[in-house]
């Protein structure tokens, strides 16, 4: 079987084998090899793995039984960030270029340089975010969980945000002559996509975590409006398979840890590297 890697690397739609980079829609090509591809997803394997032995599948996460996001858990989260910003923007760059506009040959030319460089960029990313994550302390859930309330839930960022072009490839390919292939569509129509398939995969990992803060709160005692609060809210993710945690507004005391935090949560967040940081965070 795959390992978890291989999985992500078909999930993003990146081969093993060849990969394809369609330029800015000019209907013109570049075709290059990608050497070493799965060595850098074994090692991408060990950073996942990790992970998972200290800290469970990211839904496994509890948070604190009361609601609240302790405030030495919201600077890890930031420190997290920072320490990834040098690998973050550099793909960020990569992925705006790939969204501009072509005007003559210098920006086809660019696009394909950009292309070249976006596979090593993206296991560069997700190479650090695993290392940074293991030597601050924190679990992929619980970083996933304070990104989506607090990105999405509070401070109203989309679930859809990033470029408008989609990456995919050919699931029925074989997995050592896998296709990449990044070509421009209608915007309207990836960003529809990007949201419903960040939303799923966020919304059964939320579906776990806000279970097990339940579960906690009840075997803590804590006050029965809480508890019913958070009955209700579990509820609300089993009845709506697009729901994100605490969408229509979040508790007091949620809201009240974050609060302090806003103006660097804000500079925080990356719109085009939204779609890296989530919706490719998935192993499966």
């Amino acid at each position: 079987m795959a390992g978890n890697g291989k999985k992500w690397l078909t999930g993003c739609g990146i081969g093993c084998g060849l990969m394809i980079l369609a330029a800015g829609g000019v209907g013109t090509c570049g075709y290059f090899g990608v050497k070493r591809i799965t060595e850098r997803a074994e090692r991408m394997d060990d950073g996942f793995s990790t992970l998972r032995e200290s800290y469970g599948e990211p839904g496994a996460f509890v948070p604190a039984a009361d609601g609240t996001i302790p405030a030495d858990r919201l600077e890890m989260f930031i420190s997290v960030r920072e320490d990834m910003r040098i690998t973050r923007d550099g793909l960020a760059d990569v992925l705006t270029e790939l969204d501009s506009d072509v005007s003559g040959p210098g920006g086809v030319i660019a696009k394909i340089r950009g292309g070249i460089s976006l596979i090593p960029r993206l296991f560069d990313f997700v190479d650090d975010r695993n290392s940074v994550l293991i030597d601050r302390g924190m679990g992929l859930g619980e970083y996933l969980h304070i990104y989506t309330v607090a990105y999405y839930s509070w401070l109203q960022k989309e679930p859809a945000d990033g470029p408008s072009f989609q990456i995919s490839g050919d699931d029925d390919a074989d997995d050592d002559n896998f296709q990449w292939s990044m070509s421009q569509n209608d915007a309207d129509d990836v960003l529809d996509r990007r949201d419903e398939r960040i939303r799923r995969y966020l919304h059964d990992i939320q579906r776990e975590i806000v279970g097990n803060q339940l579960t906690a709160a009840e075997t803590a005692g804590l006050d029965a409006d809480w508890i019913t609060a958070l009955r209700e809210e579990a509820g609300a993710l089993d009845a709506r398979p697009l729901r994100l945690l605490w969408q229509d507004g979040l508790p007091d005391q949620t809201r009240a840890s974050l609060e302090p935090f806003r103006d660097r949560l804000e500079a925080s967040y990356s719109e085009v590297m939204n779609v890296v940081e989530v919706g490719l965070a998935s192993q499966e």
